[in-house]
């Protein structure tokens, strides 16, 4: 099960994906007075399918009903009358996974914001609930046999504690979900008690900054779950910490619950066959995803959503162009898996000092670039590469790249045969958890686009320009033009050229003009994207070599947010109501 994100899902002009409560008219034609909606965070952060939840926001609010976007079907949002309340109700075909969504009015558009949606049921945190004693109970005796649990750590000291009872070999899935999709600003630890508050099980950086426990029970029982957190921006105190936005999703489940899926990605082209794992879930359990059309590239998430129907949880998985293989655990130093460059391999660190090994050919001279992800996956690998050229002898090898535990290694080929590279965990560990994403591909000259904003206003009759800053990797020389795409008739881009050398070469602006919105001088407000594509000159390729086009979208994150995002939102005011 899978869905997709669309530039065109982006508009107000399709029903069904945005809704609000008041006609998006009415909000654009609406005196010009205050700044665009500011959404800091929101509780609930998510729902169960079939379920309408209430949601407050955090933030300004200068427009109150507005209107809503979100990035894919399955959800219909209802502003409520008091300001910052709205509702969310999720359709029963929607598909588990975060969707992403902006706060509309008549000056613009909020940051997108995080809504998750799992098949189990939800409920709310009900406090008091610190002491053992007064522990919420919550019951996993449903069809998913998982409960969520909405909470949020409201002041420092704050301890939430939850009761479940288990039978014995009865296991229990307790994973947080805080820090690395709602980005709160929480380091959490849970623990798995017994009735008695004696600490059974401690985990407190599973996934990034959010924990997770897997506890079998030893015998029938009452059992608590237990979670407090630090600041992840740290301090001179040692105390447990919490505040309005430490806002968590908690899965409480004794039923199916994924961990990865391997390859740890799929194929733009081509179907692609998974092994799942998980809890409660049969091993290596086989499933497909079906290609994706080739004009969903570029797309606001490149990534799809999987679910089996036995499992509370949902993965998200990014889609690739490069060819797809997964290790096998007899590929080792010994009897390497041979590749052909390009390639997205996928693997596992099986036990304790494996090491899993790949073997290619590179001509004399050929730059090659190797990039490992693991840890900001949030598997507990830390990758260590090495390389050995055709003699066996060891000739570059990489740990930590740019103070982060994930390893990227650039190589250039000293003689041309047969290489090869060994993954490992720097310090020899391995398990079930330690897998690893592994990208092999020929260094090429290539070009990024990055935006300074998430957001752009401007008045019907006029123009705006978009900065738009160029990364130019490798030596890549080549012009390119920028434009944008998936604008309304009315609004038009003027395709500008950055150079290969000069200032212009490292950042354009890119005029958008607001001449004619629609017939009636309609307003618009939606999402678009700003492309760069290189442009060859003739003769700049080698006779008989394969030509590769370069086009990117631009991307930009938000700020205190680690999420790239493709597609950035444009307001356009209304003439006369800009005169007002």
């Amino acid at each position: 099960m899978f869905w997709r994100s669309l530039p065109d899902w982006c508009s107000f002009s399709l029903p069904g994906f945005v809704l609000s409560a008041i006609a998006l008219s009415s909000l654009l034609t609406a005196a010009v007075a205050a700044a665009p909606p500011s959404w800091e965070y929101s509780f609930p952060a998510g729902g169960g399918v079939g379920e309408t939840v209430e949601v407050t926001a955090a933030g300004k609010f200068a427009h109150w009903p507005t209107a809503f976007w979100v990035d894919r079907p399955g959800l219909t949002i209802e502003a409520a009358e008091k300001k910052g309340v709205f509702k969310v109700a999720v359709s029963s075909k929607a598909a588990p996974g975060v969707y992403w969504l902006r706060i509309v009015d008549a000056e613009g558009a909020s940051r997108p914001r995080p809504f998750v949606v799992a098949r189990a049921a939800n409920v709310l945190e009900k406090e008091p609930n610190n002491a053992v004693k007064d522990a919420q109970e919550i019951s996993t005796d449903n069809a998913f046999n998982a409960v969520v649990v909405n909470g949020r750590l409201n002041k420092g000291g704050d301890v939430d504690a939850y009761l479940a009872p288990l039978k014995a070999g009865q296991t229990l899935v307790a994973s947080l979900l805080a820090n690395r999709v709602l980005e709160s600003p929480m380091d959490g630890v849970l623990q798995l008690c017994s009735e008695s508050g004696f600490v059974l099980a401690q985990n407190d950086e599973a996934r990034g900054y959010d924990p997770q426990i897997v506890f079998t029970a030893p015998a029938d029982g009452r059992y608590i779950v237990r979670m407090f957190a630090f600041p992840t921006a740290t301090n001179s105190s040692i105390a447990f910490s919490g505040n309005a936005k430490y806002v968590y999703r908690l899965t409480l489940t004794t039923g199916g619950f994924l961990d990865h899926a391997l390859p740890l990605a799929v194929s733009h082209d081509t179907p692609t066959k998974l092994a799942v794992f998980g809890w409660s879930v049969a091993a290596g359990a086989q499933a497909q995803m079906e290609a994706l059309p080739v004009e969903t590239k570029g797309a606001e998430k490149d990534s799809v959503f999987f679910a089996l129907p036995e499992a509370a949880n949902a993965l998200e998985l990014p889609r690739t162009e490069l060819p797809l293989v997964v290790a096998a655990e007899e590929n080792s130093p010994k009897n390497p898996l041979d590749v052909t460059l390009p390639v997205l391999a996928s693997g596992r660190i099986e036990t304790a000092g494996d090491v899993d090994a790949f073997r290619f050919t590179l001509a004399k001279g050929q730059k090659v670039s190797f990039e490992a992800a693991a840890w900001r996956l949030g598997f507990p690998l830390d990758p260590h590469l090495r390389l050995f050229d055709p003699q066996g002898a060891s000739v570059a090898e990489v740990d930590d790249t740019n103070r982060k535990r994930d390893a990227v290694l650039n190589f250039t080929a000293k003689t041309a045969g047969a290489h090869t590279l060994q993954i490992r965990d720097l310090y020899r560990n391995g398990g079930f958890r330690f897998v690893y994403r592994l990208s092999m591909r020929e260094t090429r000259p290539d070009f990024s686009l990055t935006l300074a904003a998430d957001a752009f206003v401007v008045k019907q009759g006029q123009t705006i320009d978009i900065p738009v800053k160029i990364a130019r990797q490798n030596g890549f020389a080549d012009e390119i033009e920028i434009t944008a795409v998936g604008l309304p008739e009315g609004i038009e881009a003027t395709p500008v050229l950055s150079p290969a050398k000069g200032e212009t070469a490292k950042a354009v602006k890119l005029k958008i003009m607001a001449s004619k919105i629609t017939a009636g001088n309609a307003p618009y407000s939606g999402v678009f994207q700003i492309v760069g594509r290189a442009v060859k000159k003739k003769g700049d390729e080698k006779e008989g070599a394969k030509q590769q086009e370069s086009k990117h979208v631009a991307g930009f994150t938000l700020a205190g947010s680690r999420f790239p995002f493709k597609s950035p939102w444009l307001t356009v005011i209304a003439a006369e109501s800009a005169k007002k």
